[in-house]
């Protein structure tokens, strides 16, 4: 799998956002300011959200994992936004319940078979609560990128 960025340029701390559009909108934005993704890349990722939502429920809350197909990346990243508030997501596993979800992460995978994995390691990542807790509690983009790719590597 080629390199995931994760930095400070695409960590979005204490965003208020009103909806989990919004949401997706704005780390979007990131991702694209920095060359991650295509133009296609928001509206793609809001459809499939619509039709296979990323929220998830875990001991420490809720956390949603938006993405989209592969075509819509430049190179690989991840945009972490820690909300000032929770917005509704649907439920990865029952899309007809909300969850609650004040930590995203908006993944930009350049290669296809690469996603699930990288969503795997994510969930297996969030099964320990004190993980999740421990990215919701960073207080800079900086500290929240690093707290994330240490996470991830382990």
């Amino acid at each position: 799998m080629e390199a995931l960025e994760i930095s400070d340029r695409l960590a979005l701390v204490g965003l208020s956002c009103a909806t989990h559009d919004e949401v997706i909108r704005a780390l979007s934005d990131r991702l694209q300011e920095f060359g991650f993704v295509r133009d296609t890349f928001p509206e793609a990722v809001l459809d499939r959200e619509r039709s296979m939502p990323t929220g998830l429920i875990t001991l420490a809350g809720g956390v949603a994992i938006p993405h989209t197909d592969s075509e819509h990346v430049v190179r690989s990243a991840i945009a972490i936004g820690l909300l000032d508030r929770p917005v509704v997501f649907k439920n990865m596993a029952a899309p007809e319940e909300d969850v609650e979800v004040a930590t995203v992460l908006l993944l930009a995978i350049a290669e296809k078979s690469a996603v699930m994995e990288v969503i795997a390691n994510l969930a297996d990542m969030f099964l320990d609560p004190k993980v999740l807790e421990g990215l919701k509690a960073q207080k800079t983009s900086s500290a929240a990128a690093l707290y994330l790719s240490q996470a991830l590597k382990t």
